[in-house]
């Protein structure tokens, strides 16, 4: 080896070893004691032995829509394994804002994208606005975009009120029943709720998109 690839090979040693000395020094003694910035784990759904700890067995959906969920649309994965951190974080935050509203269920916890709200809610209003939509073009000849331009307040009052309306069973732990339990018709049942609601949804959408191509209501000229 000639003297000048030796004298390249030990500088560029000694300047490994100066570079990586400090660095190992500093993670040793310095690193340690720094604050560590907050850091979010996303922990795949379905892997319950990876799960961080959580409320599930009381959270919104177990106690109010679980019952009535066990049969055909929803059969699947339990519940406790749909969930993320993210689900859990907003269950915890939910068992404290219970302690202040005394509800069964929290606001936070019940309106979450798992919770026991949004499909319940959503299939009504779309089961109200599909059929009222239909009907108002039926008798006036009016297309969905020109209602909701005549009445938008009127619209947006009555989802509001649905909504709450639908919100407050939930939050106070009250479970869906079928019509036949309280004296009403048979046939009418939690689970075929959830299903017209999302036959529902379907059609409104339909419904949308028919008129936008269209240029005017389904059943207008």
């Amino acid at each position: 080896m000639s003297a000048t690839a030796m004298f390249t090979n030990n500088s560029t040693a000694l300047l490994q070893g100066r570079i990586t000395a400090p660095r190992a020094a500093f993670r040793a003694r310095i690193a340690p004691a720094l604050p560590r910035r907050g850091r979010v784990q996303i922990t795949k759904a379905g892997d319950p032995d990876k799960q961080p700890p959580g409320d599930l067995d009381n959270d919104s959906y177990q106690q109010v829509e679980a019952d009535v969920r066990g049969s055909p649309p929803d059969q699947g994965p339990p519940i406790r394994e749909r969930q993320t951190e993210l689900d859990r974080q907003i269950v915890d935050v939910g068992q404290r804002e219970k302690t202040i509203t005394g509800s069964d269920n929290s606001i936070a916890d019940s309106f979450r994208f798992k919770g026991a709200l949004p499909e319940v809610a959503n299939s009504r209003l779309a089961m109200l606005g599909f059929v009222a939509a239909l009907g108002y073009e039926a008798l006036k000849g009016k297309s969905l975009l020109v209602q909701i331009n005549e009445a938008p307040g009127l619209i947006v009052a009555t989802f509001v009120l649905f909504t709450v309306a639908t919100a407050v069973p939930i939050l106070r732990g009250e479970k869906r029943t079928d019509a036949s339990e309280w004296g009403g018709l048979p046939g009418f049942t939690a689970n075929a709720e959830i299903i017209n609601g999302r036959t529902a949804m379907i059609g409104f959408l339909g419904l949308v998109l028919t008129e936008a191509l269209k240029g005017g209501p389904l059943l207008g000229q």
